[in-house]
């Protein structure tokens, strides 16, 4: 039924957890074995610190783990597998044990009430095993299938080959309910949730569409805090535009050898940068992370707007926190008081750690409500360059956003062959009312060309440590050229930035994003 090497690694992983608490010291033990539906290899006392961390903050912080394989198909008992996992610390498996198909007859009518089905098989082991189960995950033979054909692929396939294979696994095992936990965690509904947005979008494709635009990196996250410091190392390597994959490995970070400061941070991060041999290295706060995260999946999807809008300001809070919440290496240049006072000469203020995290929200969600409004109907197109030798180049990616209540509802691709013929596709407003007659109402028409997506994300995330006023400026200009960026109908803020030099407007939209205030 299982994945022969899928089978061995979890067992491996089983037994590793069970010696844990019989061993003085598990550091000593050194062994080593793959994270699951992952080919990556990691320290095995590292993963039981994970699974103890992270499984009890996002699944579930009862102890004791029942699964129970189920048949796709209606039949008298659709039970084809039933493994009960003991556990001592909340998520870490210890020991599976396997029990009767039988315990608890189920048929498909069944599953739309797992409640029912947990307290049968609740009961039946409190009474038969004395060991009282707090959790099941119900998986679908379909879904087990989809796994075993993702552990085929590992031997003869690229890490990022793999990994779209995953985030195809995870998005039809949830789409499809080829899995089921009770009580459901918040992460469970908030994925099944936001996939359920998506019609005909792969995440498998927005990945690939994300990886084809970022560069070459080698960069190390380093994740810290009192209870576990860790580093992943990631590597991009690149021989050419066509061929390139990324290595992922997973280490943890010795106390001994790294102190923390008061903040939870690396105290001497330039000394991991040399020691890793790697590019950057970002220092993040685990407990920070987690609890952002946390309560991120707490909410309801789609996004009410004013939540949205509240963990917009926290994750700007959190860009601001330089020293506080994170901290990179080398760090961005304009961190440097010396860089920000030359270029205050000049009359910008360029302090990032200054950002006004309240006011760039408001800002952004009041010019959306002005000139877009609480119901709208996008239509965005990515356009290439001609000259890109991709033979996909030439056809742009449509995609339709709709807006209800100031929240998205859906994003729907338009396949090529649904995608108008005999459109003068130079008009903006031809595009608009053709499409309008198919979808309904177009309401905006934003073009965007792949060069200004890749400058954005060189600029702000995978070379944010050069950040600099000329930077920023080179993606303003990029937003005035008409085939680079588009606008349909205009919006005065648009037409603001195409009729003013890119520098005044800079200097004035730094006015709002960045907090005069210095405290």
């Amino acid at each position: 039924m299982f994945n022969e090497d899928l089978r061995k690694n979890w067992l491996d992983i089983l037994k590793f957890n069970s010696k844990v608490s019989i061993v003085e010291n598990p550091r000593i033990l050194d062994e080593k074995v793959r994270i699951p539906l992952t080919p990556i290899q990691i320290d095995a006392f590292l993963l039981y610190n994970l699974f103890a961390i992270l499984y009890p903050q996002f699944i579930n912080e009862q102890h004791n783990i029942l699964d129970i394989i189920v048949s796709d198909f209606d039949i008298d008992n659709i039970v084809f597998g039933v493994y009960l996992y003991k556990t001592n610390k909340p998520g870490v498996h210890e020991t599976v044990e396997l029990l009767p198909n039988d315990l608890v007859g189920i048929k498909q009518e069944n599953l739309e009430d797992i409640n029912v089905i947990f307290n049968k098989f609740q009961s039946s082991i409190l009474k038969d095993h004395g060991v009282k189960v707090n959790s099941i995950r119900i998986i679908k033979k379909r879904g087990l299938d989809l796994i075993n054909s993702h552990y085929e692929k590992f031997s003869n396939s690229t890490n990022l080959d793999i990994f779209r294979s995953f985030l195809d696994l995870i998005q039809t095992s949830l789409t499809g309910n080829l899995i089921a936990m009770y009580p459901e965690p918040n992460i469970l509904k908030f994925l099944r949730d936001n996939l359920s947005l998506l019609e005909d979008i792969r995440l498998s494709s927005i990945f690939a569409f994300i990886e084809d635009l970022i560069p070459s990196f080698n960069v190390l996250v380093a994740a810290a805090s009192n209870q576990l410091s860790f580093g992943m190392n990631l590597k991009k390597i690149e021989s050419n535009k066509i061929n390139s994959d990324i290595e992922v490995k997973i280490f943890p970070i010795e106390r001994e050898d790294y102190d923390l400061n008061s903040y939870g941070l690396l105290t001497d991060i330039k000394l991991a940068q040399q020691t890793f041999m790697v590019e950057n290295i970002y220092n993040i706060n685990l407990n920070v992370i987690l609890k952002f995260f946390s309560e991120l999946f707490e909410n309801d999807i789609p996004f009410d707007k004013g939540i949205l809008r509240l963990f917009f300001q926290k994750f700007l809070y959190g860009i601001r926190g330089h020293d506080l919440h994170w901290k990179m290496y080398p760090k961005p240049k304009t961190f440097n008081p010396l860089i920000r006072f030359l270029i205050r000469l000049l009359g910008i203020d360029l302090n990032l750690q200054k950002l006004s995290h309240w006011a760039i929200p408001d800002y952004i969600f009041g010019l959306f409500d002005t000139f877009v409004g609480l119901n709208a109907k996008i239509l965005l197109i990515i356009t290439s360059d001609k000259k890109n030798n991709d033979n996909n180049s030439q056809t742009p990616i449509t995609i339709l956003l709709e807006i209800e209540n100031g929240s998205l509802t859906k994003v729907k691709n338009i396949p090529d062959n649904q995608q108008l013929s005999g459109v003068d596709h130079e008009s903006l407003d031809s595009i608009r009312f053709a499409y309008s007659e198919r979808f309904g109402f177009i309401t905006n028409i934003l073009i965007l060309n792949k060069n200004l997506i890749e400058t954005i994300l060189n600029t702000f995330i995978f070379k944010f440590h050069k950040i600099s006023l000329f930077s920023i400026l080179k993606v303003l200009k990029m937003l005035k050229k008409p085939q680079i960026f588009q606008i349909y109908p205009e919006i005065p803020p648009y037409s603001l930035l195409k009729r003013k030099s890119s520098f005044i407007f800079l200097k004035d939209l730094l006015k709002i994003a960045i907090d005069k205030h210095i405290f």
